[in-house]
């Protein structure tokens, strides 16, 4: 007979596929899950349905994300970023409380990409310091000066970030928009956009050549 999934479970790998395909790519809560396997007969708790999570992710996701994280730190570029998230009935914390949830990406072309999503309950810069030991490319991010305290990598700012500011910086109301900084520097950054478009099935060095003859 075959090794269970979870030692000393009954799931199967079909009912563990089943779950989680139905939580993290239907959005259907446990709750839920359980009330539609009890129409069908099954007696199957939303509790039950965690702990397999659990213990699949700590099987077999988690080390599939280190060896995901031991690639990433090799490329040349990483992109982070991260956001506000709200975590309830957490140990030790009020519902109230914020927390972050960052995210590691490797470039678009990259020929192995990688993408990785980490918690963490704050925003301080030991987060992605911890996570990025070791590399040393370029880093592309926004402007929240965390990012500068992270050791041996090449600092990159993210146009679409730097965009931002300039749309928030356009007058609400008023005829001659067009004639503010504000919307001059949007359309620049359009241009270099839309190069940037262009240039995308080129391999890095002949875009690199590409970019610097179409931008200037």
């Amino acid at each position: 007979n075959p090794l269970p999934v979870i030692p000393h479970s009954f799931a199967s790998a079909e009912a563990l596929a089943h779950v989680a395909n139905e939580r993290f790519v239907k959005s259907v809560p446990y709750k839920r899950q359980e009330k539609q396997l009890n129409w069908l007969g099954l007696s199957i708790s939303r509790i039950t349905m965690s702990n397999w999570t659990l213990a699949v992710s700590e099987l077999y996701l988690e080390p599939v994300v280190l060896k995901m994280r031991e690639h990433l730190l090799k490329e040349e570029l990483c992109h982070c970023d991260e956001t506000p998230i709200q975590v309830l009935r957490e140990e030790g914390r009020k519902n109230t409380s914020k927390s972050w949830m960052w995210v590691y990406s490797s470039a678009a072309v990259s020929r192995k990409p990688i993408r990785i999503f980490q918690y963490a309950p704050g925003r301080g810069s030991r987060y992605p310091k911890a996570f990025l030991e070791g590399f040393e490319g370029f880093l592309v991010t926004d402007g929240y000066g965390g990012y500068s305290q992270i050791e041996n990598t090449k600092r990159a700012l993210c146009w679409a970030h730097v965009r931002r500011k300039f749309f928030e910086a356009l007058p609400s109301s008023g005829k001659n928009i067009q004639e503010t900084e504000a919307y001059r520097a949007l359309e620049r950054i359009g241009q270099i956009f839309h190069v940037e478009t262009e240039l995308q099935k080129l391999e890095p060095a002949k875009r690199a050549k590409e970019r610097d003859r179409m931008e200037r």
